[in-house]
């Protein structure tokens, strides 16, 4: 009769933009719309909303941080400056770093680099802030300031993805490259092996993933370009036999990558990055790209993974292609702003076949190389996190049991809640300031309207006997508990 249960991105999209327009001015409803449009993807959408809203005071802070990400990743960075000052005089420190680095993209590389080493030294994990001063140190030549910067940090223990690159970058004496080659060892630190997958079930489930109907366009803000196509959140997908059976395998290749190390993740935090930026409970993210002509990674890091890997799931036959290193991936240091070979790190290439796994620590940039191909090389990536992630869908399921609703008890709608019809014989209901959601069939929304009036459950169950078959004691417990869920989602109040 009801089910509480987690929806996917698009209908979260349509309950997500009919909660803004039911109460565009409540904070927590315009936040949510900013997250869910920047997570999908829908930047000018984003821009569009929020744009003329800019000088307004009640625009939330967070809102402008999104505005300003926007902004940036589709080159608007005069846009991205105004919303980015605007979140941060309004108290939102997360947007120093963004802030500072669309000033360097403007070219005002004074008021950024003031900006950006205000930012770092208040937070030392500041990743934006750390590109805008590494950045500004390489390309003023001052090395030896950008090592002892980084040395500060390892200092600490706060390594982040992009200072080991720092590092590799600004190491000109022999004691500065042995020491980043040490932590940068590929032969130490990287595996690739085949996950131990017989090739026709490998075949079978590429066949599967081609069919998935999840499959969405890149996203502007990821470093896949070219020709290609993503799946997101593919570790989160429950009930699914190949990608369960898919994830199995990682988690226990993950595992052994983790064991075979023991004792140099037990070093001292401030000589080894993967040992200070182990995970104290780490939770594991995926997601698929399949790539094909031009499509290929353009130089990047994952900043929030600890551990990444690819697992691939289909690669042409590279032999007819006349690319260079078609279809292989490199890996090095992050550019920072400046393409160059380094002794600290030199740069080399994989080149993957189906069926492999590639494990790799997260601060190990890397690019792929396009094929130039008609048929799509297919992989899972994933990370292995050093935080938890945060849910851009709109269905969290309530923590603790539904309370019990007697059947003389009077309940109502709740004014927090917006409905929407489903064309997949479902109606979805969700609370315009907590985020929950239900899903309810016929029944269900019969019950929804009958609230209109609020009313106790014997009285619905009265009614609802006239439209459907069943025992009175039976549609009174069946009522009783979808009047719980709803109450226990926000989405109905006891009168």
């Amino acid at each position: 009769m009801l089910s509480v249960r987690q929806i996917n991105r698009e209908k979260a999209g349509e309950l997500i933009r009919a909660a803004y327009r039911l109460d565009p001015s409540h904070p927590e409803t315009a936040r949510r719309l900013a997250r869910y449009l920047f997570a999908t993807d829908a930047l000018e959408e984003l821009v569009g909303n929020f744009k003329s809203k800019l000088d307004t005071p009640e625009l939330d802070p967070e809102c402008l941080h999104y505005v300003g990400l926007a902004a940036s990743a589709l080159d608007d960075h005069r846009l991205a400056e105004s919303a980015l000052s605007r979140a941060v005089s309004k108290g939102h420190a997360g947007s120093r770093g963004p802030w500072a680095r669309a000033l360097y993209h403007l070219q005002k590389t004074t008021e950024a680099y003031s900006i950006a080493i205000q930012t770092l030294e208040q937070n030392l994990e500041d990743d934006w802030a750390g590109q805008v001063v590494f950045k500004t140190l390489l390309a003023e030549g001052r090395r030896a300031e950008l090592w002892n910067l980084c040395e500060r940090l390892r200092a600490a223990s706060v390594w982040t993805s992009r200072a080991v690159s720092a590092l590799a970058l600004a190491a000109h004496t022999p004691e500065q490259i042995a020491f980043v080659r040490q932590i940068t060892d590929k032969d130490v630190w990287v595996e690739h092996r085949s996950l131990g997958l017989a090739p026709s079930w490998v075949r079978q489930f590429a066949a599967n993933l081609a069919l998935s109907d999840r499959w969405t366009s890149l996203p502007r803000v990821k470093a896949t370009v070219g020709g290609g196509k993503r799946i997101e959140a593919v570790h989160a997908v429950v009930g699914d036999f190949w990608l369960d059976s898919i994830f199995r395998h990682i988690r226990g290749a993950v595992a052994a990558y983790v064991e075979k190390r023991i004792d140099l993740l037990a070093s001292r935090p401030h000589d080894q990055p993967m040992a200070a930026m182990k995970p104290v409970n780490p939770s594991l993210t995926g997601w698929v790209v399949s790539v094909n002509g031009n499509g290929h990674e353009e130089w990047h890091i994952h900043p929030d993974g600890w551990l990444s890997g690819i697992f691939y799931v289909d690669v042409p036959d590279l032999s007819i292609s006349e690319a260079p290193h078609a279809g292989q991936i490199e890996f090095g240091p992050l550019p920072l702003g400046a393409s160059m070979s380094v002794a600290a790190w030199p740069r080399w290439m994989l080149q993957p076949r189906a069926g492999d796994l590639i494990l790799f620590p997260s601060f190990f940039a890397h690019r792929t190389w396009p094929t130039h191909l008609e048929k799509d090389r297919i992989c899972i990536a994933f990370d292995v996190l050093r935080r938890g992630v945060e849910s851009v869908t709109a269905a969290p399921s309530p923590g603790c049991a539904p309370p019990k609703i007697a059947l003389d008890e009077r309940v109502s709608r709740s004014g927090r809640a917006v409905f929407l019809p489903d064309n997949e014989g479902w109606q979805l209901i969700m609370n315009v300031y907590n985020g929950q959601c239900a899903a309810v069939d016929d029944a269900g929304a019969l019950i929804w309207s009958l609230l209109e009036t609020p009313r106790t459950a014997r009285e619905i169950a009265s009614l609802l006997l006239r439209d459907f078959e069943g025992r009175q004691d039976e549609i009174q417990r069946d009522v009783s508990e979808a009047l719980g869920h709803m109450v226990n989602c926000g989405l109905a109040v006891v009168a």
